[in-house]
């Protein structure tokens, strides 16, 4: 089987999005607590800037988190 790791990064990071999206206002648990650590791994991987991500995606962490 062929692996394309650009492919499985892209992949995880568009399931992060989606992710952040629905739990956004809710507290942090074990599915997003080290959310923005693989958000920022997957847009490295992708070549992407992360800053420039978040602010497109509008991804901010809540005082206190």
């Amino acid at each position: 089987m062929t692996h394309y790791p650009r492919v499985d990064s892209f992949v995880e990071l568009y399931h992060l999005i989606e992710l952040f999206s629905i739990k956004r206002d809710l507290p942090v648990d074990k599915d997003t607590e080290d959310f923005f650590e693989r958000f920022e791994e997957h847009c490295e991987k992708l070549d992407l800037d992360v800053e420039e991500m978040k602010k497109r995606f509008q991804l901010y962490k809540l005082p206190g988190h």
